[in-house]
């Protein structure tokens, strides 16, 4: 039983819209069973504060995070676009975030990765490992925009990838590639570059 006080539970306030009938990608559980799986847990440790107010949320925003957990609203964000890679560690991640949660509950003050958070990990039957090693190639947002542009047809594509595949039938010799910072400004600097 956490000694929270019932004030410091707050119902989830702001985040990613939730849309209830959004189909999940690569077949991944829905928010509602995630839900479900992460109120196993808090039972399971103990946390009975956390059980009606805990939120589980698709976050495409995500790019190379697996997930993260927000204690002040009481949310979960798990990365769909990364998971749907690795379906079979979804689970994983959500203990990994929920035991997030729980610590904050349970013991105030601990460690991120601490042996506390470590011990709910192992309860719920999985290794406590800080970091994951999933595939993230494709997943990381650029800090650039990149104008290929085509001297033999004119084709201009800004694109986020400096290697993005060509869309011309051009020679690729012909086309050539124009970085700016991913601001405004880069992107009217790219926008107003012209052939020749």
């Amino acid at each position: 039983m956490s000694s929270t006080p019932p004030d410091a539970i707050r119902p989830p306030s702001s985040g990613p819209e939730r849309d209830p009938n959004r189909p999940t990608e690569g077949g991944l559980p829905s928010e509602e069973e995630l839900e479900a799986r992460a109120r196993e847990c808090f039972t399971q440790w103990g946390v009975i504060d956390l059980l009606a107010h805990i939120e589980v949320v698709w976050n495409r925003r995500l790019s190379t995070s697996a997930g993260r957990a927000h204690p002040r609203r009481l949310q979960i964000h798990l990365n769909p676009r990364l998971l749907a890679r690795v379906p079979e560690r979804v689970d994983e991640v959500l203990v990994h975030e929920a035991a997030h949660l729980a610590t904050v509950l349970l013991h105030p003050g601990s460690r991120h990765h601490g042996s506390e958070w470590a011990n709910l990990m192992q309860q719920a039957g999985h290794e406590p490992k800080r970091t994951h090693d999933f595939p993230v190639q494709g997943l990381r947002r650029s800090r650039s925009y990149f104008l290929h542009l085509c001297s033999g047809c004119g084709e201009r594509r800004i694109m986020d990838d400096a290697q993005a595949p060509k869309g011309c039938d051009c020679d690729p010799a012909l086309t050539d590639v124009f970085r700016a910072p991913r601001d405004k400004e880069g992107l009217s600097a790219l926008n107003r570059h012209r052939v020749g």
